[in-house]
């Protein structure tokens, strides 16, 4: 069976040197502030890309908007499926059916499922909204 619960992913820009990500990692743990997911791209630029979820998406935004880091949050949706009944193909042609364009999918295993994290495109926010019942 499948479940939809609607998060809070957050992307911050670090610059991409050395020690910048442990530094990061030591001002959340300073900050008590707990991580559902997270994904660091060096874009090979001056600046890395980050992208988390939080556990409690209020006290993210709070330690961020007292920092210097450029952040930009977006809604996103986590799937909780029980793993190897192959309904996440069906909800991938559910979801195309209904003609929602996906931005990103993450995929996690979970010890008693499988988690994909679904962020559609924005101008299918909407229709995805409605699609997982949230609308």
């Amino acid at each position: 069976m499948a479940e939809w619960t609607t998060i809070v992913e957050f992307t911050v820009s670090l610059p991409d040197t050395p020690g910048q990500l442990a530094s990061f990692a030591a001002r959340l743990r300073k900050g008590d502030i707990q991580l559902k997911m997270l994904e660091v791209r060096s874009l090979d630029m001056p600046h890395s890309r980050l992208t988390c979820i939080p556990e409690n998406a209020e006290e993210l935004r709070m330690f961020l908007r007292s920092t210097d880091l450029e952040f930009v949050e977006r809604e996103a949706a986590l799937l909780i499926e029980d793993a190897g009944q192959g309904s996440f193909t069906r909800t991938l042609e559910e979801i195309a059916a209904a003609g929602i364009n996906l931005q990103t999918l993450r995929g996690v295993r979970l010890d008693d499922g499988v988690g994909y994290i679904v962020r559609p495109h924005e101008s299918d926010r909407d229709e995805f909204n409605r699609f997982i019942g949230k609308a």
